[in-house]
Formats: structure tokens, sequence, C-alpha cells
């Protein structure tokens, strides 16, 4: 062989493919397909996503035949697709058939994305996203100086045939699923990986925290009447209401003469003012000789004329009270003119008054006593025709907003609705008011009505609104609360405390996935074997009857009896997009009740027909409907006992605790001045790797913290079975026992960030600070970006040394 042969052989090395691989070489070169056939893609379309991807290196091949497979529309019908991920290899040893359901996990969620990201330039920036993430050990073995000899045809002859491997070298493709894992970790869910393609971001920016300062209504009076009416049984029904009307009702500024606008004509020429006043011949130059201008103070700009008065008009509420007006109407209508109230104009005058069937009265709107007195005003006629007539003619004469409130169906009685029409010249605004709710704001002009909005309104509701059961208030102030417990995702998985795996507490959800209810009700997940639990709910309904049901390998559903007959509280978790649900059913078998999503199945008892009828519940829209479908084949291939999927007892405790004890009850915390930290007699070490573990070895010099007793502490907000014991050193620095597997430390010094360690023995365990920094063991790091992360001994040095000397200078 010469070397001109040796040199394509060894190019062509890239695009070969091995006996024992998934995929092969077809129709001499021009098809990738499975083993059995399948086509997977075209040479062609190997060649656009080669071009687009980074010259300099190409990630392995089969990585990129994994995504374009996974992208193709009959995927879920392919060879490796669902339960056949493990022909990625022929024969597979344990783990690497783990490797090949992670693989195969992460291609089930490409295969979900839109149609735009699987085709054409799509799927090129699909694949530039996928492989633009930093991975260890990514030599690929091929660049874009293989591109030209590729679509010559001059390495055909030299990897269409696969090559043998020899028995037991799985070494290469176990390598490269490894990579795919790894960038299945950089997008763990499909919502990070669609906002990576449409933003650049795995996640939206968070909003700056910026303290923005409540909207206050215009009518300072009018709104501080609210809140006093809102305190009082008697009308806090009427506040309710008047509030959600504030937004229906949108009076606009009147503008039936044009001298009423304060839009004068143009009075002089000056080099201050708005842009938008700029001359016209300031905006026909280029940018830079207006930028130049502008700010030279040499752009000239148009000046208004100002209006000579103020415009400013009395709004006056005229509130019908005959029989049509009572009961739910007149608190409806009494709402209604206090929104008026509440969105009059700053400045402008308001009265309101009472119409009777002959007669009128001015109310008060502004005090509460004058808002109960209204309230009791009643008139037996049938209509307000002449009291409406009268109350207009003898308005003082002035610039009046007047509008009218009364019932929809007045205005169907022909001799009311007569005056009505007669009386329209001096009316601006119509208000309707319906029992169901409904209202209308209609304009008066030139004497047609017009309807501006309506809303409808859920009176019971807002009239009859009970105090809600708010959670009890929490003994501890929240600046006590350590960092970590605070933060809305838990920076740190969780290790395994207080924990018995049995049947009826552990379920399996997808391969390697466990589910488990804690001791101290928590619900612990386990998506694989390679990290810490992430808590899925810190506390589940206190029943002795709790039941937890699988469906579909992704989503737990939790049952336990609710408060009242027949009754069952519900709560299902998706794990796959972290989101759960909450709902009471009338339903009195934990059996019955079926999830697939969106929907959520259950039995209910008809009282009429003694038969159990079957519902469902859409979460989304939160009805309920009756349902034929067959929910018996609805639960999931892997449920009930944890020897389900021939996993053994043992298998799942490893998945849970791979061999570590966790200090739940430490008695001492000790601390020296250069930063090493003792719990109960054993030494937090780093070793030259870069990671911590607790080991036996006692801290000579030090100062030891005081610690609460066991039962005593700090209550967790969200589950108070579990309490943080506080302990304290002399200068005022505090630590939490966390009985969750941490330990909190907090500085007397405000600048330095809180540090949180896990406290776990026989295995090395993970630091992390309130600034987002982390070292030691990747097990229970919940965060992808490797540039937080640094060695325990740099920890040491730039966390726990600073704190430890802050507690000796003060002593």
């Amino acid at each position: 062989m010469n070397a001109e042969e040796q040199e394509l052989r060894m190019q062509a090395s890239y695009f070969r493919g091995r006996t024992d691989y998934f995929w092969r070489w077809a129709d001499g070169g021009r098809v990738i397909e499975h083993q059995d056939g399948t086509t997977i893609c075209y040479r062609q379309e190997l060649e656009n996503v080669l071009e687009a991807l980074n010259p300099e290196g190409w990630v392995p091949l089969m990585l990129i035949i994994l995504v374009m497979d996974a992208t193709r529309d009959n995927y879920p019908d392919s060879p490796i697709g669902g339960s056949g991920y493990y022909k990625i290899f022929g024969t597979a040893t344990p783990s690497e058939r783990e490797f090949a359901a992670q693989a195969s996990k992460f291609m089930d969620m490409l295969s979900r994305l839109p149609k735009m990201y699987r085709v054409a330039s799509g799927m090129l920036h699909l694949m530039k996203t996928l492989f633009n993430v930093e991975v260890d050990n990514w030599a690929g073995s091929g660049s874009a100086e293989l591109l030209y000899p590729f679509q010559s045809g001059a390495l055909d002859a030299h990897y269409l045939e696969p090559y043998e491997v020899p028995e037991g070298d799985n070494l290469l493709p176990k390598r490269t699923l490894q990579h795919f894992v790894a960038i299945s970790e950089e997008f763990d869910s499909l919502e990070a990986l669609l906002s990576k393609l449409e933003t650049g971001l795995p996640e939206p920016p968070k909003p700056a925290e910026v303290p923005i300062p409540e909207i206050q209504p215009p009518d300072g009076s009018a709104s501080a009447l609210l809140e006093e009416l809102l305190q009082d049984p008697r009308t806090s029904g009427l506040a309710h209401l008047a509030r959600s009307l504030v937004a229906a009702l949108h009076i606009p500024m009147q503008a039936r003469r044009s001298g009423e606008l304060p839009l004068g004509g143009v009075s002089d020429i000056t080099n201050r003012g708005n842009y938008d006043r700029l001359l016209l011949s300031e905006l026909a130059n280029d940018d830079l000789t207006l930028m130049a201008r502008l700010s030279n103070s040499e752009a000239l700009f148009l000046r208004r004329e100002e209006p000579p008065v103020k415009i400013e008009k009395e709004r006056v509420v005229l509130l019908d009270t005959t029989i049509r007006l009572w009961g739910m109407n007149r608190a409806y209508a009494v709402s209604v003119a206090l929104a008026c109230q509440e969105r009059n104009l700053p400045g402008n005058a308001f009265s309101a008054y009472a119409l009777g069937g002959r007669h009128y009265a001015p109310v008060d709107l502004s005090s509460k006593d004058g808002v109960i007195a209204t309230m009791s005003l009643l008139d037996a006629s049938l209509h307000a025709a002449e009291g409406l007539d009268r109350c207009l003619q003898a308005l003082p004469k002035g610039d009046h907003e007047i509008i009218f409130i009364t019932a929809a169906e007045l205005l169907a009685d022909p001799a009311f609705n007569a005056v009505v029409i007669a009386v329209q010249p001096q009316l601006d605004y119509l208000v309707t008011v319906a029992r169901d709710g409904h209202m209308q704001l209609i304009e008066v002009m030139h004497g047609r009505r017009r309807l501006l909005s309506e809303a409808q309104l859920d009176l019971q509701d807002l009239l009859f609104r009970r105090p809600q059961n708010r959670p009890i208030p929490s003994k501890y102030d929240t600046a006590e609360v350590p960092a970590f417990v605070s933060a809305k995702r838990a920076p740190l998985y969780f290790p395994a405390t207080s924990i018995r795996l049995r049947p009826n507490n552990t379920k399996i959800m997808h391969f390697y996935s466990i589910l488990v209810i804690t001791d101290h009700r928590r619900l612990l997940y386990w998506s694989n074997e390679a990290h810490g639990a992430r808590e899925v709910a810190p506390f589940l309904a206190p029943s002795s009857d709790l039941k937890m049901q699988v469906f579909a390998g992704l989503h737990a559903v939790v049952v336990a009896p609710a408060s009242g007959q027949n009754k069952l509280k519900v709560d299902v978790y998706d794990m796959s997009q972290d989101l759960s649900w909450h709902v009471n059913l009338d339903c009195e078998v934990w059996q019955n009740v079926y999830y697939a999503k969106p929907y959520l199945y259950y039995y209910k008892l008809v009282p009429e027909t003694f038969k159990r009828e079957l519902k469902r519940m859409n979460f989304v829209t939160g009805e309920e409907e009756p349902s034929t479908e067959d929910v018996s084949a609805m639960k999931g291939s892997i449920v009930g006992s944890p020897q389900a999927g021939n996993y053994t007892l043992h298998d799942l405790k490893k998945i849970v605790n791979p061999g570590y004890s966790t200090l739940q009850q430490a008695k001492s915390v000790r601390i020296d001045m250069d930063g090493n930290l003792e719990v109960d007699g054993r030494s937090l070490e780093c070793d030259p790797k870069g990671n911590a573990e607790f080991v036996n070895r006692s801290v000579k010099m030090g100062e030891t913290a005081q610690i609460e007793r066991s039962g005593q502490g700090l209550a967790l907000p969200n589950n108070a079975q579990l309490k943080l014991r506080r302990m304290q050193w002399k200068d005022g620095s505090v630590g939490f026992l966390d009985p969750r597997g941490f330990l909190h430390l907090r500085s007397s010094d405000p600048k330095l960030p809180e540090i949180t360690i896990v406290l776990i023995v026989g295995k090395p365990t993970t630091l992390w600070v309130s600034n987002g920094v982390y070292a030691g063991s990747k097990y229970f790091i919940n965060s992808s970006k490797k540039e937080e992360c640094i060695s325990c001994s740099d920890f040491v040095t730039m966390f726990l040394r600073p704190f430890a000397q802050r507690i000796f200078r003060k002593s």
C-alpha cells in the first residue's frame, strides 16, 4: 500500500462503520441505514451537516447519526426507538446499556422537537447548538479537511465496508455515548433546548429585581375608602366588586368640542423639546449630522401653544334605586358608582344622586357611613323615569359628565325607555347591570348609543367571598432562613435521609428512575444513579392511607383521602417537565384514579343510579366531562412493587444510596483558624484530585459552636416536621444543621457568602456557596455550568478560611 492509499484510508476512518454498530452504509454510499434496512439519512443531508459544523473539529460521526435518526418523522418506529435502545450495541455490558438508555431518553426528547428544527436549515441550527457545548475529551478525529475527499468520492473505496471488531472491544462506542449523555445533561428538558434554539440562552433571563411602586388610583381618597370598606364585613363585598369593576370601566376623555383638548397651534421655534416635535428639515440630515446638532443644542423644535384654561368637568353619577335595582342589583349598582368615583380624574369634582320613582336625593359615596346609608335607600316604584327627569333639570349649570346607572331589563320597558331617549342629550354614559353579573358601559353621543365595554363578573364570588385559609405564619424571621433553604430551585441534589424502601412508598419510573416517599413525607426523585435526589414535594398530605401510582413512566399520582365524605386529594407530578397539579375529586376509591396527559380519569358515584360513571378532568381547562375510554391499559408497565421490571430491592438501594451515611443528628461542630472543619469528630479533608470527604480525624485547635438540642430549632417553611438546629459562635456567626443532610454556615460579616456542605460519610461530599460556586463531588451538584466548579482546596482558601478568621478575630 503506497503512501497516498494509506493517507486516504486514514481519512476514511472517520466515516467507516463497524459490524457491531446499529447503522451501516448502503446503496453505494448514498444512504445511511439501520442494520434492518430502515433509512436514517441520505449522504447529501450528512454533507450539509458537516459543512455547517465547526471546521476545526467534527464530533464523532455516530453522534450526528443519532441526532439525524431521532429527528426523523418515523423515529418512534426506529429499531433503536423506545425499548430498542439496547440495539445501539450488539452485545453490551450493563454499564453500556445504561449509557444507551440515557442516550435513548435524550433522543426521545429530540423527536418531540417542532418540525422546523428537524429539517433543512433548522436541522443545521440544531446540530450547531447541540455540538457547540464543551465536553471533556471531545476529539472526534474529523475536520473540514475531510469534506472535499468525501464529497468527491475519493474515500468511497475505504469506508463503505464495515470492519470487524475484536470481541469485547466496545470502548469506542461507549466513549461516544458518554459524550452524547454529556450533551443531554446540558439540555435536561425540552423547554431548555427550545429556549437555547430560539434565544441562544438555556433559559430566559431573570427580570431585574427592581422594586416597582404600586400604581395608585387617581383619587387617593377613593382608594383609601375602598381599603376601609374591605375591613368591614358589611361592605367588604362591595369593595371587592368595585375593585374588579375599575378595570372594566374605561371612560374615555370627552372630545366633542375641539376647544376642550389641549392641542393649540405652533407658537415658536426653539432648540429644546421632545424628539416628536423636531422640524422635518432636521430629519432630512444624515445620522451623524443630526446627532451632532442634537448634542450641540443646534437642532430646532416646534413649541406648541398651551391652552389658557385647564379643562375640568364634574362627574355626576345618577343611581337608580327603584324595585328592579333591589337585592343583588343594588349591590352591583353601588359598586359601579364606587368604581366611577375611583376612576375620576384628579382635581375634578364628584357628586352622586339616588333616583326614586318621583324623587331624587344627593348621597355621599366618599365615606363608609355614606355608602352604608346609600345601600339602605330603596324605592318601590317600577322605574325612575320621573326622578331622572327632575334630577337632570335641577342640576346646577356647569360642565358635567353624567353617568346613569340602571338595570338592563328596565331599558326594555317602553315607558321608561321613552324618557331615557328624551333626556339622552343631557347624558354622557349609561351603565346597565344584571343579576347574572353582566355589565355594559354605553356612550351616549348626539342622541345615539354606542357600546364601549362590557364585563361578566361572578357576583357570588366577589360579594360573598369568605376569607381564605392562610398558612400559619412562621415563628421566626425569614432573614434567619439559610440561603439554600430560601432558594427557588435547590442548588444541590438531596442525599438519602429517613428512607425505608417498601412497595407502598417506592415506585420505579423509567429505567433507573426511582420515586420514594420518605418517613418525613417528602417526595424524592432519582432520575438516574449518577446524581442525588430532586425534591419533588417538600411535604405530602398528612394521611396514613397515602397511595402512589405511576403512569407512562414519567408521571406520578399521589392519592390521599381528603376532608369530606367520598373525597380524594390527588397530586399529579410530571417528572419530565418538573410540573405538578393538585385537585380534590368526588371519588372514594384510589385504585379508580388514572392519568393520561392532560386528563385525570376517575370513577364517580352517581346518587340517582348508585352506579359509578367514568369521568375525566382536563388539567389545562379544569373542566369535568364524561369519558368512554379504556383506562385499564393506562398504567405503566413498571408499577407496583420495587421488584417490578426485574429490579431487585438491592438494585434500588444502590441507586438511592451508593454507599454513604448521612449525619442527621450531629452534636458538635468545630472550626480552626485555617478553615479546617470538624463535625462529630470527622474532619473535612481535601484530596489531590480536588474532592472533599469527612474522615475520622479531629481538629486539634478550634472554636466549637453551641448547638440547639434535638427537637428544638426553626421549622422548615414547607415541612414543620423538619427543624433546623441552630448553632452560634462567639463572634455572632451562625450555622444550621439541616435534617435533610446539610450544614449551613453564615458569617457575622454580611459581605461573606453563605456556605452549605452535604453531611455524608463514606463518599466524597459537595460544597456550595450562595454566590453560585461549587466544589467537591459532582454527585450532588444541581448545575451544568462547569465554570462554577472549583477544587476543594481553593474552596477552603476562598470561603471556609475567611469564615473561620472572622470567628477568631472577634473572639
